[in-house]
């Protein structure tokens, strides 16, 4: 049994891998909730299978390393800072669209426990790696079939930045195994040469990858961490052929990228998506630097700030895991006025951690790394073929350093955790004896196996209805709620809508993880079905009844989200000329106390000027828009509103001084209700006159956006701009 049990095991562990290429089209979020609930299942089955193993056979038993002591200390550090996390729920089950949490990372640690028990030899190692490396080929090649349609790949991963260090991690798995079939070789006939040559093409394929996934973290992580293997090849090296190739590669880094330094202003670099989007950091300028850091960067550097503002309010253990949101929401910097309004990561992996966990929580994390390189130079060396030599050392310690300098820009996702735990388990297994508890070392009584098993396969059980069924159910449904949804908007008829409606329910019936995402898109649905002439006054009254319910609900679950408020407030906003008992006041009194929880962003206060307009209260809405316009006055839609409301004011003068820019809604609103009908007939002129000249440039498709606008504003002008349509389309053939 004991071998049936450690073959089956094995077995299990072999489909990890695999994990990359799943792809659930009818789950939501489908590249990242299927293969969360894949890896959970086939861990939750593989820790059952290995506890009946490890109570047969105390040879199976886990060791206290000091890696598995700093995995353990992590997830103690991280349990205690979820338990005082904004949103204790979400820190541990997360949502489907990161599927991570406290639960995620125990899971991660059970597979690290398991491998690196089970996978006690260097050649199940090997072939684990080899299957991992093959995986890599089928995602790489799906990732390279999409580059007719796009400019960065991301295969089966739905991002390029996840694929880009997917080759990362892969390119160093394929110099480490490079390395070690040429390293344990006495001479160089012995090597053999398609075995050699099929690992070269794996590192030239997945480089290729990593080239047109466009991740510039993963590119500066390839060269510090390739960087530093050639120099100690080339430096400390015995093997000859090692030293020959670490020589060789450094040189070619310093040609690739002076190159790419030099020429970097030539027409073939800058006529390249892939090598001008390089080449901006190729550079030792630090004005150059400055400049990237002020434009393409900024959103970065601009989160980072608001990371260390939220640390600084909680220092010690943070915020808890996915409560970014939070931190995000109380200390914008209207300086990223015009990027995504709702980060929830810091886009930096140690700035999530420092959040999440606060000090206490980073140097936990950290000491994953600082341990993990310490044993790979501790590693055993009592028996040869399970120890590592110089060149394993090497490239082992170059790929932390690469996903150490990767890490800085982006965050993980499973398929980058399983590649990384898998990477500190194959270290657990070399290290150095480790402390076993003198009871877990002898073996068990047979009442103890029965007892110990019982426990196992209840446990599981529970785990898997926990973690993987149910999940599973509430996100298929969900998909089936929109689809219900969508298809009553598309073809009419209340059993859409009623069968809809009901799908929401059980999804949010559950209780589990989903439940957030099923209000936002209940409260999104409901919208747009209030004013669905297909659908009945009955229907439309209890997709809002019940929406009223769950969104009063959610702001008792999570008091201090602004992001529920918000989408509350547009909610009661959008439907309150519909359904007489919600008035634009309750829309107001919510959206206030969003601002009140983010009141530096400008998309969070700026609904409200136009609530306070349509109640006639122009020096409330002057103010208000007042407020917002001077958080950063580049915001054309915050000048906007700032505009409109000092034009009911009777002033017109911001709206004079800013005719060059594209005249917004709310400004021509402004005019109309204000009777400057000559206004607006003089605005639309214009934007006919800016078309025309667009048309002179060949600038065909700006030219259909102010035609269209004005169209759109003035039926009258309709025959104008359907004749300079018609003759955009005919200049655009020639």
């Amino acid at each position: 049994m004991t071998n049936n049990l450690r073959i089956t095991i094995i077995s299990l562990l072999f489909a990890i891998p695999f994990i990359g290429l799943i792809v659930s089209t009818n789950l939501f979020f489908p590249y990242i909730t299927g293969k969360n609930l894949v890896f959970r299942l086939i861990v939750e089955v593989v820790a059952v299978l290995y506890v009946l193993l490890a109570l047969r056979e105390p040879k199976y038993r886990p060791r206290l390393t000091p890696v598995v002591i700093s995995f353990i200390a992590f997830l103690g550090v991280m349990f205690v800072a979820n338990l005082n996390a904004e949103y204790p729920f979400k820190a541990f089950f997360s949502n489907f669209e990161r599927m991570e949490g406290w639960f995620t990372i125990l899971h991660l640690f059970v597979y690290f426990i398991v491998i690196g028990a089970v996978f006690n030899t260097e050649k199940l190692w090997r072939y684990f790696f080899q299957t991992s490396l093959g995986v890599s080929v089928l995602i790489g090649t799906l990732g390279l079939n999409q580059l007719a349609d796009k400019n960065r790949v991301d295969g089966t991963l739905g991002n390029s930045t996840y694929l880009g260090l997917y080759a990362l991690f892969h390119i160093f798995l394929a110099v480490f195994l490079f390395a070690r079939h040429i390293e344990r070789l006495k001479k160089f006939e012995q090597v053999s040469i398609g075995k050699a040559s099929v690992y070269v093409g794996l590192i030239a394929f997945n480089l290729a990858v990593l080239y047109f996934t466009g991740t510039r973290g993963a590119l500066l992580g390839l060269i510090a961490g390739g960087g530093f293997i050639s120099l100690m090849f080339a430096i400390f090296e015995k093997n000859k052929t090692l030293r020959i190739l670490g020589i060789t590669v450094l040189t070619s880094i310093v040609v690739v990228l002076g190159s790419l330094m030099v020429f970097k202003s030539s027409s073939v670099v800058q006529e390249s998506p892939m090598l001008s989007r390089f080449a901006k950091i190729a550079t030792l300028d630090p004005t150059a630097l400055a400049e990237l850091a002020s434009t393409e960067g900024k959103a970065r550097f601009t989160i980072w700030s608001i990371a260390l503002d939220g640390v600084q309010e909680r220092p010690l253990l943070g915020w808890g895991q996915d409560n970014f949101n939070y931190v995000f929401n109380k200390y914008y910097d209207p300086v990223i006025w015009n990027q995504e309004q709702w980060f929830d990561r810091a886009h930096n992996v140690f700035f999530d951690w420092l959040t999440a966990g606060g000090i206490l929580g980073l140097l936990a994390y950290l000491s994953l790394f600082v341990l993990g390189v310490v044993s790979i130079w501790r590693a055993r060396t009592d028996n040869k073929e399970d120890s590592f030599v110089y060149s394993d050392r090497v490239v082992l310690t170059g790929l932390f350093i690469a996903y150490f300098i990767h890490n800085l820009f982006v965050f993980d996702n499973i398929v980058s955790y399983i590649l990384f735990f898998s990477i500190l388990a194959f270290i657990y297994m070399h290290e150095k004896g480790g402390i076993a508890h003198e009871k877990i070392s002898k073996p068990f009584s047979k009442s103890a196996i029965t007892t110990g098993s019982i426990v196992a396969i209840l446990a599981g059980s529970v785990a898997v209805y926990m973690f993987v069924l149910a999940p599973f159910i509430s996100a298929t449904t969900l998909i089936k709620a929109l689809i219900y949804q969508n298809t009553g908007i598309q073809r009419g008829g209340d059993q859409y809508f009623t069968a809809s409606l009901d799908t929401y329910k059980k999804v949010i019936d559950s209780g589990g993880v989903g439940v957030v995402e099923a209000r936002e898109q209940l409260n999104s649905g409901a919208m747009n079905i209030v004013f669905q002439s297909s659908a009945s006054d009955e229907v439309k009254s209890q997709f809002i009844a019940y929406t009223f319910e769950q969104m009063e609900a959610q702001l008792k679950e999570t008091p201090n989200d602004a992001r529920a408020y918000y989408f509350y407030g547009m909610f009661l906003y959008n439907i309150h000329n519909a359904v007489p008992s919600v008035s634009i006041e309750d829309a107001i009194a919510v959206f206030e106390r969003a601002v009140e929880l983010s009141p530096r962003k400008q998309s969070m206060i700026l609904p409200l000027v136009g609530m306070y307009i349509n109640l006639k209260q122009y020096d409330k809405a002057l103010q208000t828009a007042k407020t917002a316009y001077e958080l950063n006055k580049e915001n054309k839609e915050a000048l906007g509103y700032y505009a409109a409301a000092l034009i009911y004011t009777g002033d017109n003068s911001l709206a004079d001084e800013n005719k060059e820019f594209d005249i917004d809604k709310n400004i021509l609103r402004a005019f109309y209700e204000t009777r400057q009908l000559t206004k607006i007939n003089s605005i639309l002129t214009s934007k006919m006159d800016l078309a025309r000249e667009y048309i002179s440039d060949k600038r065909y498709d700006l030219a259909v956006t102010q035609i269209k606008e004005v169209m759109a504003i003035d039926g009258a002008r309709k025959v104008e701009g359907e004749k300079l349509l018609a003759e955009i389309k005919v200049l655009s053939k020639n």
